[in-house]
């Protein structure tokens, strides 16, 4: 569980729709196998979000495909980073969350700070089930700085 409740997620999947915001990843089948949903940021960046894969076809390399495709897009709008927040319960163990933050930092990744969820973003905090943090990861694009 994201420890976010479901009459949150629905609107803002498809907010993401109606915005262009969201991409996918089709397998061999014109199977939907994953997606992510790409914002621009207030200072030249692009966020990457809700990051799905499918779970049969995990550990194919299709997450960090649609990474790249992030980090491929930001570079041609030149962008100067790609960022991430990686949501997890405050007072829970999250193993899971520990191997997505290794998996970005092997991704090029540095960790900038945690942050609490309801401090930065005051008005989604009542979809919370749960008290939450995210982590906050960025990607700078020095090609696109440089350019």
């Amino acid at each position: 569980s994201s420890g976010i409740n479901a009459e949150y997620g629905e609107p803002r999947f498809h907010s993401h729709v109606n915005k262009k915001e969201l991409f996918i990843a089709e397998g061999n089948f014109s199977k939907i196998v994953g997606c992510v949903v790409i914002s621009n940021t207030d200072d030249n960046g692009r966020n990457l979000s809700m990051l799905v894969v499918e779970p049969e076809f995990r550990r194919l390399g299709i997450g960090k495909k649609l990474v790249n495709f992030v980090i491929e897009t930001a570079k041609e709008a030149k962008c100067d980073y790609v960022g991430v927040q990686i949501l997890f319960p405050t007072y829970l163990p999250a193993p899971g969350k520990d191997l997505t933050k290794k998996w970005y930092l092997n991704l090029g990744f540095e960790f900038v700070g945690n942050m609490n969820f309801a401090e930065y973003f005051e008005e989604d905090s009542k979809y919370l089930v749960i008290d939450a943090t995210f982590s906050v990861y960025k990607k700078i694009l020095i090609d696109s700085i440089n350019s």
